[in-house]
């Protein structure tokens, strides 16, 4: 009997308790998350909280790394939403992308900048947009013009300031990080609402270039 009741205590001992939580339950109850955590949006980043749980961002957090870039966003653009500069460059990563469209009629745009505010441009049949998934290499001879930062934000992304051409009577171009002028004029695809865009340039209210990802 003592034999058999020794046995039934160490099977006990060995046996995982009934309601030891998971790493991603514990986690959930550590976030104050409850229902149906698991397919909700708790923070509306774009990332939905199991997602986050496998990223190891904030699921209360739109912005886990405070680098001006929503959670979602930065899994859109391939940064890292848990390192405010992904590439260690100095710049936030947040300052490397410009914002997203907000509204379009067909003449002017409204983007939303991430690093706060607002800005509407005109549309005109010079401006020029690329999308960078469709992107591809320009020509060796095309020559290029890189506007300054913004003297008011610091943001080479942006230019809000009257630009004088070069001798060659060259537009002014941001060049953002990619060589893409003349890629094209803009469409009501390239600037739809809720369109990430990656770097713009404007002058004089005139969206010059608008680079967007799809």
């Amino acid at each position: 009997m003592r034999i058999l009741m020794a046995v039934v205590a160490v099977a006990l001992a060995l046996a995982p308790a009934a309601d030891a939580a998971t790493p991603i339950e514990r986690w959930a109850k550590t976030n104050k998350l409850s229902g149906h955590w698991k397919t909700k949006d708790t923070d509306r980043d774009g990332v939905k909280n199991r997602r986050e749980f496998a990223l190891k961002t904030n699921p209360r957090k739109a912005d886990s790394d405070r680098d001006k870039l929503r959670d979602g966003d930065e899994v859109t653009v391939g940064t890292d939403p848990r390192k405010p500069d992904t590439d260690g460059d100095g710049t936030r990563d947040g300052a490397e992308n410009a914002g997203r469209i907000r509204a379009y009629d067909g003449e002017t745009v409204t983007i939303d900048r991430f690093v706060g505010g607002r800005v509407t441009a005109l549309v005109s049949e010079s401006s020029q947009c690329l999308d960078e998934e469709a992107e591809e290499e320009a020509p060796a001879d095309e020559e290029y013009v890189e506007v300054t930062e913004d003297a008011t934000t610091g943001d080479p992304h942006w230019a809000e300031e009257e630009v004088e051409a070069t001798e060659e009577e060259d537009p002014p171009v941001d060049l953002g990080g990619d060589d893409d002028y003349g890629a094209g004029s803009c469409t009501d695809p390239d600037l739809k609402p809720g369109t990430l865009v990656t770097s713009a340039v404007i002058a004089d209210g005139v969206a010059l270039d608008i680079d967007v990802k799809s």
